[in-house]
């Protein structure tokens, strides 16, 4: 209509007067007509939008359909973020450590303990899954925490996990079993591709860690220390608890 009105030589302000008399409040914005009528002024004859360089107007193609309702049959529990990840493979770009280039990072192992129960309920967002409109919602048993739990000690790497070490019912974490029993079974994996020599471990600073018979066994592995301030909350965010057991499970 905009082009029908433009070829009768109404001015811009009577095509959209002529468009609200008629759709009233359904009629497109001021904005809308205007431009039409000034690339109707231009010589233009189509209406199809012009090709342009850039990433498509919508995402929602049948390829994207079809490969987002494949990873929710694979896993029910799969969330946004992953769906993402796999679709586009979104990197994020974490920023240096402190006096380490991005190189570095390769050579850091980190690691610490945490108690795990015997049964974990999952929480309310983890036991969340996707269901189609037509079917019925899933019902789901509340179960309470086991008593029982067993302490692991973990350790990572950039290229991913390392190694776990359970420690034994009944004893504790000292500096002699962690020299003895954890660290050393935590860089074995680690010999087997390279040296120790350079090697960086980031483990906190619980009492065993800082022990002189463990700063002696990594000076004597030629293992350097990184060190940093005491629970810092930047460095352990919260949130990376339920990610690190979301993988162990």
């Amino acid at each position: 209509m905009i082009y029908y009105d433009y070829k009768n030589k109404l001015s811009h302000q009577e095509c959209l007067e002529s468009l609200q008399k008629t759709f009233g409040d359904s009629c497109v914005s001021r904005a809308t007509v205007y431009n039409w009528y000034a690339e109707f002024n231009r010589d233009r004859d189509h209406f199809e939008d012009e090709p342009r360089v850039g990433r498509p107007r919508s995402a929602v193609t049948p390829e994207n359909i079809e490969a987002i309702r494949q990873l929710i049959n694979d896993d029910p529990h799969i969330t946004y973020q992953q769906i993402q990840d796999t679709l586009i493979r979104c990197r994020k770009r974490s920023d240096p450590l402190v006096g380490l280039n991005l190189l570095g990072v390769y050579d850091i192992i980190t690691g610490d303990e945490s108690w795990f129960n015997y049964y974990d309920p999952e929480i309310k967002r983890q036991s969340q899954v996707w269901v189609a409109r037509t079917e019925p919602h899933p019902t789901k048993v509340r179960r309470q925490r086991s008593v029982g739990k067993h302490m692991f000690p973990i350790f990572f790497m950039k290229s991913g996990f390392n190694t776990i070490i359970p420690l034994e019912n009944g004893k504790t974490v000292t500096a002699k079993w962690y020299t003895d029993e954890c660290l050393s079974n935590a860089l074995k994996p680690v010999e087997k591709r390279r040296h120790l020599n350079d090697l960086i471990i980031h483990h906190g600073n619980a009492l065993a860690r800082k022990a002189t018979q463990t700063m002696e066994y990594l000076n004597a592995q030629r293992v350097k220390l990184m060190g940093h301030p005491t629970y810092s909350p930047d460095i352990y965010p919260g949130r990376i608890s339920t990610v690190v057991n979301d993988r162990i499970r």
